[in-house]
């Protein structure tokens, strides 16, 4: 129990009414029974949920953070993570994907491995809607062919989602923008080489008739080869950056 007075469970919350009831009394139940915190930080939502949460105040080990504007998932992540004054932290929604259980699993892992973080893998099942599902699908096509790592979802208890295929895209986005931060190559090379072989493949008859190299082809070409270079000079700041964190 003295480990866990080292862990603060942070919780964003949006228009989540019908899952506050469900969620948020057993993890508080974990917290007391276990020493650890829990920060629950209300996105400025236009349903009953800041009232619901107003409920818990009188636990000590229960911290309520209200935004008066909506700022987002990220922005409510990161108001928890600024109020947070122990040495861990976990993160988790209050849809109730996540199990309780899995609190001290993850906590545990962090503690015997020594891991600056660890990352909890959600198995999950159908998809409440075709968008929703069709945003996942996308995701994950995206995430398993930029980084080595099984990306699983699972579905909300109750309350409906905002999750959309928009929101997918600019996932997508934000991946695309960390692997060009991270790790550029896996996004320069297979556009260089795609690239220079479809130009080479483009002029071959071309070439083997005798009438030279086309432009077309040369474009390709000469766009793979620029492609690689830049390529070549984001992995090396790429490297720079990594040795300075």
């Amino acid at each position: 129990m003295k480990m866990y007075n080292r862990l603060t469970i942070i919780i964003p919350a949006y228009n989540e009414e019908k899952n506050i009831p469900l969620v948020i009394p057993g993890i508080l139940d974990f917290c007391n029974a276990h020493g650890c915190k829990l920060v629950v930080v209300n996105d400025s939502g236009n349903d009953d949920t800041h009232t619901l949460l107003k409920q818990y105040t009188d636990n000590d080990r229960y911290t309520l953070i209200n935004h008066k504007i909506n700022r987002g998932y990220g922005g409510a992540i990161k108001s928890g993570i600024e109020a947070c004054n122990t040495e861990f932290l976990i993160t988790m929604d209050c849809d109730g994907q996540h199990r309780i259980d899995d609190i001290k699993n993850l906590f545990d892992k962090a503690i015997s491995e020594d891991a600056d973080m660890v990352i909890g893998s959600r198995k999950g099942q159908r998809s409440a809607s075709i968008f929703r599902g069709a945003g996942k699908r996308l995701i994950r096509f995206t995430v398993k062919r930029l980084m080595p790592l099984p990306v699983y979802d699972l579905e909300r208890q109750a309350g409906k989602s905002t999750i959309t295929i928009n929101t997918a895209f600019r996932t997508v986005y934000e991946i695309f923008n960390i692997i060009i931060l991270f790790n550029p190559i896996r996004i320069f090379m297979p556009v260089a080489i795609t690239s220079i072989v479809l130009g080479i493949l483009w002029d071959v008859h071309i070439f083997l008739r005798g009438n030279g190299v086309s432009v077309g082809s040369m474009l390709m070409i000469i766009f793979g080869v620029i492609t690689l270079f830049f390529g070549a000079i984001a992995e090396q700041l790429s490297q720079i950056r990594k040795k300075d964190l």
